[in-house]
This record gives structure tokens, sequence and C-alpha cells, in this order.
């Protein structure tokens, strides 16, 4: 019966064997299959950022209101495989669909983004995407998405999220909204960065434009730079990916914040008119019924109940037909903010023209510009801007 070998003798033996031409053949595979496998998956990278420069490329070719529901099928065809239509059916009257490139194994994504040792070997995952949309033949939106994890030790977290999105109106932009973030002063722009829930952390930047933009602007939005992604270290911010959009982010940041300052109730400027029109879910135009006394448990709002004349924008139907509002008097007190809306222009029979929002509970939070009366002047601009939007024309009073 042999003795047991001592671990020491081993040496020798291994590196006898190492020394071999077969040895050393065996060493030289076990090497090369990390190795291997890592330039395999930096070429990946690599690859998917030309993909992605690619597609870019080709959603930038698109104009809003210009290219057609042909020029926007050629690009679904392009990227036959990677498309989604979300379950809805595509016509030249209405369409809209997606385009999804980067990792579509989900092991393979979870065990990059989970592992330290690839991620610091220069090893991310990264993912680009392109939407479009199509009304009555024309392209009336497109947007572009970079989704890809930063370089390693950031503070910020572990993604960086970037996109921007050329649409016809901006959703949720009502007066109080779109004041805050500057569409008083520039309605067909803005810059901003929300707050990122995903696991891992991190930071996103979100652009939106309209086709009523300047050449300057639109090109700005969509100045993405996604040499970042394959390099070994990776991207440092937002600013590395979409760095004209953050400069102008980080300005918007700097300049005096819009104060809610009036003190009174006058006119709403007409261009304020004109961007509400084309933002807000539902116009109406009312008349007013009955106003109710003054609940002092809501902090002395009334109940105002209204007659509908005319649906000039949206879907009333899903709205209440009495609604809370601060009616603060004709000489209502300097130091109350907000300030009420003037009682004169709340007698029964009056028209006026609502701006409201889609919600199961319509509350007016801010009624300068929400609450207007009906002059002949207020409902020419509307009307006029509710046309052009419908239409597809540039929004005059806008640009």
């Amino acid at each position: 019966m042999s003795a047991t070998r001592n671990p020491r003798s081993l040496l020798p033996f291994i590196y006898r064997r190492l020394a071999s031409r077969a040895g050393r053949r065996i060493l030289l595979s076990l090497l090369a299959l990390p190795v291997a496998a890592w330039c395999t998956l930096r070429v990946s990278m690599a690859i998917d950022v030309w993909r992605g420069n690619s597609l870019l490329l080709r959603v930038k070719q698109l104009r809003a209101r210009e290219s057609t529901f042909d020029d926007a099928m050629r690009l679904a065809l392009e990227y036959a495989g990677h498309v989604d239509y979300g379950g809805e059916p595509c016509s030249p009257r209405n369409c809209s669909f997606t385009i999804s490139l980067g990792y579509v194994w989900t092991g393979l994504q979870a065990l990059i983004s989970e592992t330290d040792l690839l991620w610091a070997a220069g090893i991310r995952v990264s993912m680009f995407g392109a939407s479009v949309q199509v009304r009555d033949g024309h392209v009336i939106g497109k947007g572009f998405t970079v989704w890809t994890e930063a370089r390693r030790g950031l503070p910020s977290g572990q993604w960086l999220v970037t996109t921007t999105e050329l649409t016809d109106h901006f959703p949720r932009a009502d007066y109080h909204y779109g004041r805050l973030r500057g569409l008083e002063e520039h309605p067909n722009h803005h810059v901003a960065k929300p707050h990122l829930t995903t696991s891992g952390g991190g930071q996103v930047l979100e652009v939106e434009v309209t086709p009523d933009a300047t050449a300057r602007e639109i090109e700005r939005a969509f100045d993405f730079r996604l040499s970042c992604i394959s390099s070994l270290v990776g991207c440092s911010g937002l600013g590395d990916l979409l760095p004209a959009a953050w400069e102008d982010y980080v300005a918007s940041e700097m300049s005096p914040c819009q104060s809610e300052s009036d003190r009174e109730y006058g006119p709403c400027p007409l261009r304020s008119l004109a961007r509400l029109a084309r933002d807000m879910d539902n116009v109406l135009l009312v008349e007013v019924k009955r106003i109710f006394p003054v609940d002092i448990k809501r902090n002395r709002t009334q109940d105002v109940e209204y007659q509908l004349v005319e649906i000039l924008k949206g879907q009333p139907d899903k709205h209440l037909p009495r609604f809370p509002m601060d009616i603060g008097g004709d000489d209502a007190e300097p130091a109350h903010l907000p300030v009420g809306l003037p009682s004169r222009i709340f007698s029964p029979g009056k028209r006026i023209v609502l701006f409201l929002r889609n919600s199961e509970l319509d509350f007016v939070p801010y009624p300068h510009c929400e609450v207007v009366p009906a002059t002949e002047e207020n409902l020419g601009v509307v009307r006029q801007r509710l046309t052009q939007l419908s239409q597809g024309a540039p929004i005059s009073a806008l640009r």
C-alpha cells in the first residue's frame, strides 16, 4: 500500500509538467479562455455602441410634420425583430412603435451588472431605444433613450439614463409646472433631472422639445455622445452622454426661479393661453350655473357648478360638473397667497374657459391662466392654437 504523498513533493512534479510542451499548452489555454471572453464582451460593447449611433442617426433623419408614414415604416423594417407596437394596430392614421437594442439575454445582463470584477474590467450593460409616433400620415413625434452603467465607484449610483423626446405637446405641463420649468420664456424646450428609482441608484436627464423649437434647440436635444460607453473607464456623468442638454440644465438651475408672486388675477398673457391650449388634456367652454357658499373646512373655497357649452379639447365626460375654487373677491387681501379668483367672473350666466388635467377629481391648484373669462380675444387664441395642433401646423404664437 503506497504512502500518502507529501504536498511539498507535488511542487516539483507540477513544475515539470508545466515546463513540458503539453503543460504549457494547457496553461496557455486556461489563460486564454478569460482573455477571449473579455475580448468578446468588449467587442460586443463596441458593436452595440455602433448600432446605437446608427439608430440615433436614423431617428435624427425623421422630421416632425415632414416625414411620412412610409418613412417611419422603413425605419421599422430596418430593425425588424427589435420593434414593438405595444399590441396596437399601426396605420397611417395612427401608429406608435419603439425599437430596443442591447442585451436581450437577461441572464447575461444580470451577470454583468451584478459582478464587480466584470464592471472593474470595463464590461458594462448598455441599452438603446427609439420611439416614433405617426398621426394622419406624418411623423409627429420621436425619441431616443440611452441606459448604461456608469463608471465604477461613482457616488451618484450605478446607472445613467438620458432620454430626449420630440413631441407635439408637453403632457402634465399645467401653468404652475410650466412656469417652474421656464416654459413661459421658452415654451418649446425644457430639461429636467427627475429622481431615478432603480436598483443600484443613478441619475436621469430628460429633454423635451416640440417641432416649433428652433433648429439649434432640437440639435442640442439630440446631441448624444456614446463613445464613453465602450471606453474602458466608462461614462462619469450625464454630461458625458448628453453634453449640450446638460449645459442647458445647469444653466436653468442657476437662473432665478420663477416666483409665485402674482398679487392680482389680471389678464392672462395670450402666449400662456396658447401654451396651455397645446399642453393641457382638456379645454372646456362652460357657463356658470351656481355658486355655493364658502366651505370653511376647505380654507374658504367655494364649489362652482357649470353647464358645458362646448368641448374645445379632450374628454370632459371624465370630469365633475362642479369644482372647488378659491374665489377671493374683487378686493382680496394682498397678503393672501395664492390669490383667489375675482368673484365678478363667476356670476351666473358668465362663460369661462377651463383648462383641466385628466384626473378623477379636478381641482384648479393655481387659478392664474387655468380659469379665464371667455372673451372674444381669449377664445380666438385658444381656438386658433387647437386648430393648428390638430392639423400638425406650426403654432405661431409659440415660435
